[in-house]
C-alpha cells in the first residue's frame, strides 16, 4: 500500500509540476506530454467502442449468411477410420483424421467422401457433420456468439495498440527530455568546477 501511495504521489507531481519552485521548463513539457497520453487514451476509448461496434454487426452478418448456407447432417462411415491422423482436402477433425462417410442431403442426395473422424473409429459408426447447399462437406459456420468476441478482442487489441504507441512516444519524449537535462547538468557542474558558477 505504501509503494501505491508513493507511485500516486509521484505521478501527482509530474502531472502538476507549476506548483514546485525548483520546476523546469523540460518537467512542464513532460508532464503536458503526459496529460496528453491520458487524455487521448480515455478519449480513444468510445472511438474504438464504436469500431468494436461496427465490427461484430459486420461479422454476425456474415456469420448469419454462412449459418443460412451451411446445415449440419449425418454421416455414417463407409470404412473405419485410420489409427493415424491422414493429410487430405476438406475440413477434419482436431485430431486431423478423415474417413470415408455416405450422407444425405436435404433434397434426399446421397453423397459420398471424406468426412471429419475421431481417430479409430469403425464402419458404420456415425458423425455429425456440416455441408454446404451443394451437399459438400465444409467446416461449421461462425456463431454470433463468436462474432461478439471476435469484435470485442479486435476492440481491446486495438485500444492497447494506441495506448502503447501513446505511451512509447511519451517515453521516447522523455528520454529525450533527460538527456537534455543530463547535459545542463553537466553544463553547470564544469560551470561550478572552472570557478565560473555562481559564489
Amino acid at each position: 500500500m505504501p509503494d501505491t501511495s508513493m507511485y500516486l504521489l509521484r505521478l501527482a507531481r509530474r502531472l502538476r509540476p507549476g506548483r514546485s519552485p525548483v520546476a523546469r521548463g523540460s518537467d512542464r513539457i513532460e508532464a503536458a506530454a503526459l496529460v496528453i497520453v491520458v487524455l487521448l487514451s480515455l478519449l480513444t476509448i468510445p472511438v474504438v467502442v464504436t469500431h468494436g461496434q461496427r465490427s461484430y454487426a459486420h461479422n454476425r452478418q456474415i456469420a448469419e449468411e454462412a449459418m443460412a448456407s451451411r446445415y449440419e447432417t449425418t454421416a455414417t462411415l463407409l470404412a473405419d477410420a485410420p489409427s493415424r491422423p491422414r493429410a487430405g482436402r476438406g475440413p477434419v477433425s482436431e485430431n486431423g483424421t478423415r474417413a470415408q462417410a455416405r450422407w444425405t442431403t436435404s433434397e434426399g442426395i446421397e453423397l459420398t467422401g471424406a468426412v471429419p473422424a475421431s481417430s479409430g473409429m469403425s464402419a458404420g459408426s456415425e458423425v455429425p457433420i456440416w455441408i454446404d447447399t451443394a451437399g459438400e462437406v465444409t467446416s461449421s459456420p461462425a456463431t454470433p456468439q463468436d462474432a461478439a468476441g471476435h469484435a470485442a478482442a479486435t476492440a481491446i487489441a486495438t485500444w492497447l495498440i494506441v495506448v502503447g504507441a501513446l505511451s512509447a512516444a511519451f517515453w521516447l519524449l522523455r528520454a529525450g527530455l533527460d538527456q537534455h537535462r543530463y547535459a545542463h547538468w553537466a553544463h553547470e557542474w564544469a560551470r561550478l568546477n572552472t570557478g565560473h558558477g555562481p559564489p
